[in-house]
């Protein structure tokens, strides 16, 4: 076999498993990403937890789901909304029930656009009385309303 085909096939087999080996290190970073921003989620709904106690909170419900609907072309569409607590305070009023979306770094700034669609998401869907964010990278609660 001429020595030119041998180096081309040596060349192709040394690009494709430099390929190969691109695509499995890009997948294991982004794997390695994703559980450190899972433990970090984690993480932020664990200190809202002791946080919320603390402040004379009742947990109701962790991660508490709401089948919710919304018409597509005159069709009925499901979907699921996600709260990572409800809650419940005693008050002189009466016991109020409220919601608390939990957030680290820039996501926990209730300005952020899709931060600030979720939490108006919430206002719409839940029968709350209120609607708060926890800030876990400041250890801070902020309580939200969208004026009418």
């Amino acid at each position: 076999m001429p020595r030119l085909p041998l180096l081309a096939l040596a060349a192709a087999a040394i690009i494709a498993a430099t390929i190969l080996l691109t695509l499995a290190l890009r997948r294991a970073l982004a794997a390695r990403r994703l559980a450190a921003q899972m433990q970090l989620a984690a993480s932020g709904e664990h200190a809202a937890e002791r946080f919320l106690v603390a402040a004379g909170f009742t947990i109701v419900a962790r991660q508490h789901t709401l089948r919710a609907t919304m018409h597509i072309n005159g069709r009925v569409a499901e979907y699921d909304v996600r709260a990572d607590f409800l809650v419940e305070r005693s008050t002189p009023g009466g016991p109020e029930l409220a919601l608390v979306e939990v957030k680290t770094g820039d996501a926990a700034d209730p300005r952020t656009p899709a931060t600030r669609r979720q939490l108006r998401e919430y206002a719409a869907l839940y029968d709350i009385d209120r609607l708060y964010l926890f800030d876990a990278s400041a250890n801070r609660l902020h309580e939200i309303e969208f004026p009418c």
